[in-house]
């Protein structure tokens, strides 16, 4: 399992994955903003990799629509 916090601006990021996994079961990706951000358009961020390309290249690629901080969670096998 992996737990990771980043800060974003609006784009496409790619992040490192640290652990190496045989599997992976779960992706999901938790948005936090500042109250002062009411707009729901902002709080847009979803994954642009595949599990195998994750596991295969260390990485993922996870967009967010504005300044935010985001929170990846990677449930799988070692």
């Amino acid at each position: 399992m992996s737990f990771q916090y980043f800060k974003f601006y609006k784009g496409v990021r790619t992040l490192k994955v640290q652990t190496n996994f045989k599997k992976i079961l779960s992706v999901s990706v938790t948005g936090y903003i500042t109250e002062r951000q009411t707009d729901s358009n902002l709080m847009l961020q979803s994954v642009h990799s595949s599990y195998n390309y994750i596991i295969l290249n260390k990485e993922i690629k996870v967009y967010a629509a504005s300044g935010q901080t985001i929170e990846v969670t990677i449930i799988g096998t070692i």
